[in-house]
């Protein structure tokens, strides 16, 4: 364990026990993302969705699996040419996340589908997250669903769908990815679902609305969060309307059976009202509403705004929390805050509608469906604030102080636990890394097999060792591998493993044959008294020959051909240097 790690989770876990133990929202200290699910309909082309390489993407309005359209992928030429949503911003690093989606097919044959999750590092090299593959039949909608893990560090990431057809058109519908999502990061033009998960909640139906309560400590405290969702298929006193109806439908919801629809309205400014009085003076709220109108005389787009009332000291005050511009026929997040003065009473919220469309006739207004209408706490007790960060401060002080101690003592050691690992990867007579680094390499790239098709590789074996070794002396032949190992860390980006006596392995991200052709070309030498050659062997990942699985093995073997039939070569052009028995057979040196 390195000097840092201890006392860095020590004090990571004593604070978290503190803010449990003093019963602080731990969202005062969370960063910007939060458990939540993504959801896509596609009724709209969105900024965040592209093609990787080549093909183009476009809104499918007659096939689709949910809603009204669905997306296509056409001009496809490559297996892994397909959608792909830009996660860059959208996902936390080394975050599990589920992902779901349907597609859909016209060919004639089942297709095997595959959804991948790729991370491109800062040195622009991508590594591969497979979330899972099923195979697909022909003009039907499939489920697609599985999971993946973010990498700890990189620098842009996507999630995409591959055809194992190369040529052939397909559509995607109902994309769904859940986890800890930065919803902020989306741009702005988009409107895609969002739910928010709530933690360790419990439900409570109250008459006949249904409400998502957070657990609190004593009878007390705030409510920490509303969520009104019609699942009931009623509605109560909290909801109503002057001069139109309300009611609960199933025709359309934008979370589970049920949503309310508004009809009948003969003004734009005729409100729907929420009777908000278990809202609290003195708090701060969210406000989040989902809306959808789909009148087929009405705008494809509207405003939506909403107000809150409420009286103070006897006078009425009010404040426009949301102005959302609507696409029609797609569900809709409007939201805002909700800031109640001191001695705030008859709260109460009311949604408009501004019509300023030419299209519509001035008597008519639109009829519109509302659901999971939600209400959270998210004020913040100064108190607590002020006693946590002191107490965090004071710990901080003691944690210090003991971690200075700790450390003298960690001085004294001649060798860290950390050098000791590096000790026993290094090979002591090249430098290089050895047999035991290279045996966890194998391993290692065997449990993720997609990171080979992102590798170079050059197999190198010294020739006439023994002619050196028998002629020269064993020195000269020590210097001869050193000044390949040498030869070949100085020009190769990436690792060099020193697999046996003569012969290493190099590894890179980078291509590096002709460079490094060129180098031992030019170091060699053939000398009797001054020898040096290298016979070098070169692959990597080839999709005809290895697939979409490679396998190291394979890809070594091919490399191990390459070098033996160099060696061949260079010992029929340098007979003189060889072991040859009375018998003409060359003995391999």
């Amino acid at each position: 364990m390195s000097k840092r790690t201890l006392p860095s989770k020590l004090l990571s876990t004593i604070i978290i026990i503190l803010l449990l133990f003093i019963n602080t929202p731990l969202s005062v200290f969370a960063d910007e993302h939060t458990m939540q699910e993504l959801s896509y309909d596609f009724d709209a082309l969105l900024s965040e969705w592209d093609v990787v390489a080549n093909g183009s993407l476009s809104i499918d309005n007659q096939n689709y699996y949910t809603g009204s359209s669905s997306l296509k992928i056409m001009g496809r030429s490559n297996f892994f040419n397909g959608p792909s949503l830009n996660t860059t911003n959208l996902i936390a690093k080394n975050e599990t996340y589920s992902v779901s989606l349907y597609v859909y097919h016209e060919g004639n044959e089942t297709i095997t589908f595959r959804a991948t999750a790729r991370f491109t590092s800062n040195n622009n090299t991508d590594e591969f997250r497979h979330i899972e593959q099923t195979d697909v039949p022909p003009n039907t909608w499939t489920n697609i669903s599985g999971s993946f893990t973010s990498l700890e560090d990189y620098k842009a990431s996507i999630i995409y769908i591959e055809c194992g057809n190369e040529t052939i058109n397909f559509n995607i519908d109902d994309f769904h990815i859940k986890g800890l999502l930065n919803i902020g990061d989306l741009p702005s033009v988009t409107q895609p679902a969002v739910s928010q998960a709530v933690a360790d909640s419990s439900t409570v139906q109250n008459e006949n609305i249904i409400t998502t309560v957070s657990p609190v400590t004593n009878t007390n405290d705030p409510i920490s969060q509303v969520t009104i969702d019609f699942e009931n298929g009623n509605y109560n006193k909290l909801f109503s309307i002057n001069n139109a109806s309300i009611k609960t439908v199933s025709d359309y919801s934008y979370l589970g059976k049920s949503s309310l629809l508004v009809s009948g309205r003969k003004s734009s400014a005729d409100p729907l009202k929420i009777q908000a009085n278990f809202l609290e003076d003195k708090k701060n709220y969210s406000y989040n509403a989902y809306i959808m109108y789909n009148d087929k005389d009405a705008p494809e787009r509207l405003n939506f705004y909403t107000l809150i009332n409420y009286v103070v000291n006897g006078k009425s005050l009010s404040e426009r929390i949301s102005s959302e511009e609507i696409q029609k026929n797609s569900w809709s997040k409007v939201s805002g805050i909700i800031e109640l003065p001191k001695k705030a009473t008859d709260i109460t919220l009311a949604i408009y509608t501004e019509n300023n469309s030419e299209q519509m006739h001035k008597s008519y207004v639109t009829n519109f469906y509302i659901d999971n209408v939600s209400f959270k706490n998210i004020s913040v007790s100064p108190v607590k604030t002020i006693i946590v960060l002191l107490v965090i401060i004071a710990f901080v002080t003691v944690l210090v102080i003991i971690t200075l101690k700790v450390l003298r003592k960690w001085k004294k050691k001649k060798i860290s636990n950390q050098t000791i690992i590096e000790l026993a990867m290094k090979d002591k007579m090249t430098n290089t890394l050895n047999r035991n680094a290279y045996q966890k390499f194998l391993e290692d790239i065997s449990k993720e097999p997609d990171k080979l098709k992102s590798l170079y590789f050059a197999v190198c074996d010294v020739n006439f060792l023994k002619y050196a070794n028998d002629n020269i002396g064993h020195e000269a032949g020590d210097k001869i591998i050193c000044k390949c190992a040498r030869l070949a860390t100085e020009n190769v980006e990436g690792d060099v493993f020193r697999t046996g006596g003569d012969e290493f392995l190099c590894v890179s991200y980078k291509p590096f044959k002709e460079h490094f052709k060129k180098v031992i070309d030019e170091a060699s030498s053939f000398e009797k008294d001054n020898i040096f050659s290298v016979a070098v062997g070169f692959s990597e990942y080839s999709p005809d020959i290895d697939g979409d699985t490679p396998d190291i093995k394979q890809i070594l073997e091919r490399a191990d051909k390459e070098m033996y039939l160099d060696k061949k070569r260079c010992k029929e052009k340098n007979p003189d240097l060889c072991n040859i028995k009375k018998d003409n057979q060359t003995k391999e040196i």
